[in-house]
């Protein structure tokens, strides 16, 4: 998820990065950024990484990355499975301790959510 000061091109550099260090199976430090990084990082199609902070602080925060990782089929090429499209999915989930607080309609608006209106 992008800092809140950082610039989108530091950001895409930072994720550059991190894959990169990824595929070399070199370990990294996810940093005193208030993430909970699921383990095992590598094993898998599904990961769930969790994020704790202040509604403030996740406001300023307006880009995320989402990137495939190495995985068997890396080490079976003769499948041909990395000329294949992928597809990928991202569930964000945010759970607010204050319930007299509007949180979805702001954040649907700006994600561009379509409203349903049922007559």
């Amino acid at each position: 998820m992008k800092r809140s000061l950082e610039s989108l091109d530091a950001f895409r550099a930072r994720i550059n990065r991190a894959v990169q260090l990824e595929e070399e199976d070199t370990a990294t430090d996810a940093g005193p950024d208030n993430w909970l990084i699921g383990i095992p990082r590598n094993a898998g199609s599904l990961h769930s990484d969790y994020w704790r902070g202040a509604a403030t602080e996740l406001a300023n925060r307006d880009a995320i990355a989402v990137y495939p990782v190495t995985g068997w089929w890396k080490e079976k090429p003769y499948l041909r499975h990395y000329e294949r499209d992928a597809r990928y999915c991202l569930i964000v989930s945010i759970n607010a301790t204050a319930s007299d607080i509007d949180i979805h309609t702001p954040i649907a608006v700006q994600v561009g959510i379509p409203v349903e209106i049922v007559l």
